[in-house]
């Protein structure tokens, strides 16, 4: 089971994901459906004081988290959102710019310097 390809942003769609269970890129059964993630979305949820019903019908969050960014610990990857298409995003500058942050960061902590793989364009 994929943490990372267990978010609901283009769940089940195959790309970059796998149904099958005995695939290193295995999504899960739905969106969500892991407790780790479903903890942080309810957190998250809180923090914000984001209803349900909100979030389902497609509203950006407005409150104390505006955005949340995995660090991939296995492959020392940063992993942007929305690597599942092609494109860019209109935020692209700010989330590349907070990966950064957090690399340098990871550099200056370690003094490792890991590969980087660009999933936006």
């Amino acid at each position: 089971m994929d943490l990372n390809r267990n978010f609901p942003v283009g769940f089940g769609d195959d790309a970059g994901s796998s149904p099958d269970p005995c695939s290193q890129t295995f999504r899960g059964p739905s969106a969500f459906s892991e407790p780790e993630l479903a903890n942080m979305r309810e957190y998250i949820r809180e923090l914000n004081d984001l209803p349900e019903k909100a979030e389902k019908e497609g509203e950006t969050p407005r409150g104390r988290v505006a955005y949340y960014q995995d660090v991939h610990s296995y492959g020392q990857l940063i992993l942007y959102p929305w690597g599942h298409r092609e494109g860019s995003v209109d935020d692209i500058e700010d989330i590349l710019t907070v990966g950064t942050k957090v690399r340098m960061g990871k550099k200056e902590q370690t003094g490792l310097v890991e590969l980087e793989r660009e999933t936006m364009s």
